[in-house]
């Protein structure tokens, strides 16, 4: 069984391996983030949008500075820019299972990122809104294939006591992502042709040839190797993940638990859709449609309102330079991201869960009040606003933006990983979608619009208490323990007594993961059965 190794430099192959497939969290942050500046820039509201002439009622639109005429995306079409990304996100991530069992999950990420290009392309060469659209649909499958597999395979190449903190790299990256984009965003905004956007928009060709690239040096997971019979391949590549020797004692102890994990998975049931969804063997059907409320509660907390919609929202206030508030917002982002590499490995799942959709819950709350009782617009409420705003993006980086992938990531079993996972991604893009095209009609006013404006914070706050209550009741404490040993705690624990549960596990594992101590024998078949102390537990 690996522990945390005394020397670091022998996890440094399996930490850099995290780190470079991570890189794909780059292309899904800048993909999603970019859209939030160009709808500001005038040269593309130029090529994509409509001439309105402010002086009819019937042409107003409500976001815009209704005092002069000009050029503007009407409300549906901003609707459909936005949130047709996540449209193709969705098709992709439901595809990912298929691609990633069938080819493996560094060639499906290779495909993903040629996709991701061509969709990139169509949108350089679009001479109209629709062909733009179509490109954004075909980069969206390229996207969902990422978030998907990207989080999957650093599950099963990272060494259990850092997987966490490797998982939510890909958090990092995509905050990463969106900060780049808000900055090119930003310093091209005042360019007067058709580059003012072609730049930010073309700039992902080059992202992804640096990852495809790096990619290419990359091993297969071992996991999957095990899943194709090519248990000297698994071996290798542990091997080298582990910086061990190929017959290494610990490697040969690893990849034995693989095999003995995926060999009762075979004998339990099969991995077809069917199967997978009859079988009630370790509460297959629990942990799937937990990973898919996870994911939709995610976007529910409202966060890619601010980053899609933060810049056309801050303007609608009357704030000077809404670009700078982009700005600052993904700042926030990234410096509060690496928090979380540390807080689900030390503090835990279910605590970071916890704490993270309260805070959330009030932040968005004083927004909501102070934006509706001032109507955001002065400087004092504006500023206020933003600072909760801030505190929010902090309390959702630091928590639910990393934890619903570490979580979806290690939660499945291998016979069904890469369609649970597949399930739980499709879900985030499908209330991703849902989100990004209601969005515009809720905030914005004018007939068939609700003109909710900073009322809509006291929508994604009341889904943040959900939030609380669904952490609570579902999410298992899965901190420290190898994606087997997380196969035995759904079985033998619920929720809430899970973290108790966990800690049984390591101590009969033979190995405490933080410490590397021997604790006694490594786990057998005949220790899964809970002993009567640990009924009372599981009750």
């Amino acid at each position: 069984m690996v522990a945390k190794p005394s020397d670091l430099r022998q996890a440094l192959p399996a930490i850099l391996v995290g780190i470079v497939a991570g890189g794909g969290g780059f292309l899904f942050g800048y993909d999603s983030g970019v859209i939030s500046g160009l709808l500001q820039m005038e040269p593309f509201k130029e090529e994509f949008g409509s001439y309105y002439d402010y002086n009819i009622p019937s042409n107003r639109i409500a976001s815009d500075n209704p005092a002069k005429p000009g050029w503007a995306l009407s409300t549906s079409d901003t609707s459909l820019v936005v949130s047709l990304l996540s449209l193709g996100t969705f098709i992709g991530a439901l595809s990912a299972s298929y691609i990633g069992d069938f080819k493996g999950r560094r060639p499906a990420l290779m495909l993903a990122l040629v996709v991701f290009s061509v969709g990139v392309l169509v949108q350089c060469v679009s001479k109209g809104l629709a062909p733009f659209c179509i490109g954004r649909v075909i980069a969206g499958l390229g996207v969902g294939l990422i978030s998907s597999l990207v989080p999957l395979y650093q599950s099963e190449t990272a060494p259990r006591w850092v997987r966490g903190a490797i998982v939510a790299a890909y958090q990092f990256f995509i905050t990463i992502g969106l900060f780049v984009a808000s900055l090119v965003d930003n310093a091209t905004k005042d360019r007067e042709d058709n580059s003012a956007w072609l730049i930010p928009v073309s700039m992902q060709f080059i992202f992804a040839f640096v990852l495809f690239v790096g990619l290419v040096f990359l091993p297969e997971s071992p996991r999957f190797r095990v899943k194709q019979g090519r248990v000297e391949d698994a071996a290798h590549i542990l091997a080298y993940l582990n910086g061990r020797p190929v017959d290494d004692p610990i490697v040969r102890a690893e990849l034995q638990e693989v095999i003995d994990q995926h060999e009762m998975e075979l004998k339990e049931s099969a991995s077809g859709w069917s199967e997978i969804l009859r079988t009630g063997n370790g509460k297959t059907l629990q942990r799937i449609s937990s990973g898919m409320v996870l994911q939709a509660l995610t976007q529910l907390t409202g966060i890619n309102f601010i980053f899609y919609y933060g810049t056309t929202f801050f303007l609608s206030t009357g704030a000077k330079n809404p670009f700078t508030f982009s700005v600052i917002a993904n700042l926030v982002n990234v410096l509060s991201t690496p928090l979380s590499f540390i807080i689900f490995d030390k503090v835990g799942r279910r605590p970071s869960f916890l704490a993270g959709a309260i805070e959330m819950s009030i932040c968005q709350f004083f927004v909501a009040a102070i934006g509706t009782a001032s109507k955001v617009s002065n400087h004092t409420a504006q500023r206020t606003c933003v600072a909760f705003v801030m505190l929010y993006i902090v309390g959702f980086a630091t928590t639910w933006g990393p934890g619903g992938w570490i979580y979806c990531a290690e939660s499945y079993s291998l016979a069904y990983r890469s369609k649970g996972n597949s399930l739980s991604t499709a879900s985030n893009w499908a209330f991703n979608f849902a989100i990004g095209y209601m969005t515009p009609y809720l905030v914005d006013s004018g007939p068939g619009k609700a003109g909710l404006g900073p009322k809509i914070f006291f929508i994604w706050a009341v889904s943040c208490l959900g939030c609380t209550a669904f952490a609570w009741l579902c999410i298992y404490e899965t901190k420290g323990l190898s994606l087997e040993e997380v196969d035995n705690l759904f079985r033998h624990s619920n929720a809430r007594t899970s973290a108790k549960y966990n800690e049984h596990l390591k101590s009969i594992r033979g190995t405490d993961v933080e410490s590397g101590t021997p604790l006694g024998g490594v786990v057998t078949e005949a220790e899964e059965t809970p002993s009567p102390a640990e009924e009372d537990i599981k009750e």
